[in-house]
């Protein structure tokens, strides 16, 4: 569907009108959304759940994971867009559980 917006406008609705990239809130809410329809993968932004939510989101599929999604920002300092921190540089790290592929992806 076209809505006829501009990328520069469109930039500015993903980054609810802040002078920066997508922010965290967007990020959480799409890998929350892809972990429930997917059930071979598991989608976390980080920093994340803990080691216990993590193992009960492992047990809950029953061994049926496959993959695993990071989304996390590359800064090390800011995980979340403020007025006084702007921007998020997003990096993405796919791991195959069954095999020796990690895949990194840098925004």
């Amino acid at each position: 569907m076209n809505y006829g917006n501009t990328a520069d406008e469109m930039a500015v609705l993903c980054s609810e009108g802040q002078d920066c990239w997508l922010l965290s809130s967007h990020i959480s809410w799409l890998l929350e959304k892809a972990t429930i329809s997917q059930a071979e993968a598991i989608c976390l932004c980080l920093p994340g759940p803990g080691p216990e939510e993590l193992q009960q989101l492992f047990l809950t599929r029953q061994g049926q994971i496959k993959t695993l999604f990071f989304v996390t920002n590359n800064d090390g300092t800011s995980f979340f867009a403020t007025p006084q921190r702007r921007g998020c540089h997003w990096v993405l790290i796919v791991v195959e559980i069954e095999g020796p592929d990690i895949l990194y992806c840098d925004s």
